[in-house]
């Protein structure tokens, strides 16, 4: 299951946070190659470091405190808030020309 977390910060967060965020992530994943981190300061109140990876499907209450003890004691008490998400995924599927032309077309209703 995908994660996300996003942690916000008073004050544009030292390089060093970016590196104990990964670390973190590095303790909860299953796939490693699934790890992301970057600092977010686009249209925030306060800037925020978001973290993605994937983890074991399991129910998410189980690993709510498990992601958020985690992501603490690597950042230790600098962020000011914390935010975990289980986005879903979202799948897109291009269509061809010869898939449009296969899809019932609708009579048009003048109105």
């Amino acid at each position: 299951m995908k994660v996300q977390v996003e942690v916000e910060y008073s004050a544009t967060p030292p390089a060093e946070e970016l590196q104990a965020m990964r670390r973190a992530a590095k303790t909860l994943t299953s796939n490693l190659n699934s790890i992301s981190v970057r600092l977010d300061e686009t249209s925030r109140r306060l800037p925020a470091i978001v973290l993605e990876f994937e983890m074991k499907t399991q129910a998410q209450y189980k690993v709510v405190d498990e992601i958020f003890d985690s992501v603490h004691l690597y950042t230790g008490e600098l962020y000011s808030d914390m935010t975990v998400r289980f986005p879903k995924r979202t799948q897109t599927r291009t269509l061809s020309r010869s898939d449009l032309a296969r899809c019932p077309r609708r009579p048009r209703v003048n109105s």
